[in-house]
């Protein structure tokens, strides 16, 4: 069922999200999220003008997880961002390997790169990604584990 028709309104700002999932032939798991942030209007910020429509933000995150959604390996990049300084955030992202997806781990997060350790926007994808993780993850494990007479052992939020 469709919204209903908005009120007469004008575009200021999108943002879009992305996260897809792939079951890697090593037996080891990609997330991946994408977030890109456009304006209407023209924006002036420390790493240049901005034009309608152009990326504020086009940033990529991949998480390597294995099945009991352990961050085997993380690689954040950075396309477009608003600010000279937004690229420092990268390398504080390789702090989240070996934290393990699930109650609390976002807390965690927010430990190892949370204010001026990192990047608020990298940060931002990686509860929808938490989420596409275990929606991959879970139902791809559960039958493997049935068929061995095992108990599923991921577990999550």
């Amino acid at each position: 069922m469709p919204l209903s028709n908005p009120t007469e309104r004008t575009l200021h700002h999108t943002r879009h999200i992305e996260c897809t999932a792939y079951e890697r032939h090593d037996g080891l798991w990609d997330v991946e999220g994408w977030m890109t942030d456009t304006k209407a209007s023209p924006v002036e910020r420390s790493s240049g003008p901005k034009a309608p429509g152009e990326f504020l933000h086009h940033m990529k995150v991949r998480l390597t997880l294995d099945d009991t959604l352990t961050i085997r390996a993380i690689e954040a990049v950075m396309d477009a961002h608003p600010h000279t300084s937004c690229p420092a955030a990268e390398p504080g992202m390789q702090e989240l390997v070996g934290l393990r997806i699930g109650v609390g781990w976002m807390d965690e997060v927010k430990q190892r790169i949370g204010g001026a350790l990192g990047c608020t926007h990298l940060r931002e994808l990686l509860p929808v990604m938490a989420t596409t993780s275990i929606h991959a993850i879970r139902p791809a494990l559960r039958p493997r584990a049935a068929d061995q007479g095992l108990p599923v052992t991921v577990h999550g939020p």
